[in-house]
C-alpha cells in the first residue's frame, strides 16, 4: 500500500495523488503546489477539529499547532521556507502571500526534481502525522 493511500480524508489524499501524478509528468512545481495545498487542507482540518470533542485550534498559530500535534517544528520552518504556502479555489491552486511564518510569496518557478521528491514525501508523510495524532487525541484515556 503507497502511503497516499493510508491517508483517510479523501480531499487532502486526492490532491498528493494529483501531485504525484505532476511529479511522473516532471511539472515539479505544480507538484509542489498540490502537494502542499495538500498539507494545508490537513491543518484546516486539524484547525476546526471534531465538534463533538470539543477541540476547535483555529485561535492557534501553526507553530503552535505543530507542537501540539507533534509535528517537528524544525522541519516544518525549513518545508515552508522552501515551498511557501498554497491555497486552492474555485479559479485553481496558487501559491499565496501569508501572514504566517512568512509574509512574502517565496514559491520558486524553478524547482527540480529533487524539490519535488522532497515536497511530496514530506506533505505525505505530515498529513500521516496529523492524522494520527488527531486519531490519538481524539481516543478515549480508557482504550489505551
Amino acid at each position: 500500500m503507497s502511503e497516499i493511500q493510508k491517508i483517510q480524508h479523501e480531499v487532502p489524499k486526492n490532491f498528493l495523488l494529483k501531485a504525484k501524478d505532476f511529479m511522473e509528468k516532471e511539472d515539479y512545481p505544480n507538484t509542489i503546489l498540490y502537494a502542499t495545498c495538500g498539507l494545508e487542507i490537513m491543518f484546516s482540518i486539524a484547525k476546526r477539529g471534531n465538534p463533538k470533542d470539543l477541540q476547535n485550534l483555529e485561535s492557534l498559530d501553526e507553530i503552535t499547532i505543530c507542537s501540539y500535534l507533534g509535528i517537528s517544528i524544525k522541519s516544518y520552518v525549513r518545508y515552508r521556507k522552501m515551498a511557501g504556502y498554497a491555497k486552492a479555489t474555485a479559479a485553481g491552486i496558487n501559491a499565496v502571500d501569508s501572514s504566517g511564518l512568512f509574509s512574502q510569496k517565496i514559491f520558486k518557478a524553478n524547482f527540480d526534481k529533487k524539490d519535488s521528491e522532497v515536497s511530496l514525501n514530506y506533505c505525505t508523510k505530515t498529513i500521516i502525522e496529523i492524522q494520527e495524532a488527531l486519531e490519538e487525541l481524539n481516543k478515549p484515556l480508557s482504550r489505551e
